[in-house]
């Protein structure tokens, strides 16, 4: 199944690009990474299972939901980081 691989490949892009934000010790982020890296694991577990048995395609369902959920208010966590970084730094719209 394509979820299956392109899922975790694109997890651990994001969990990078996180990474290297966390640099700035945005306070308000630093739970998301252990989210995604939870997530991650999470996923890695259904990387090379059969979703032709209907029981591993319907638990590969029910991780996918809990992780949405556990992810749900990443956006305005990260948003509330550029905010503080935009206070500690002063950035400028241009």
């Amino acid at each position: 199944m394509f979820l299956q691989k392109e899922l975790p490949a694109q997890l651990a892009n994001t969990m990078r690009e996180v990474n290297l934000l966390m640099g700035n010790n945005w306070t308000s982020v630093c739970l998301v990474p252990s989210w995604y890296r939870h997530s991650f694991l999470e996923l890695l577990k259904y990387e090379n299972k059969s979703t032709e048995n209907p029981q591993v395609l319907y638990n590969f369902i029910q991780v996918l939901i809990k992780i949405t959920n556990r992810n749900n208010n990443v956006v305005p966590i990260m948003v509330h980081g550029v905010i503080e970084c935009k206070g500690k730094y002063g950035f400028q719209q241009q």
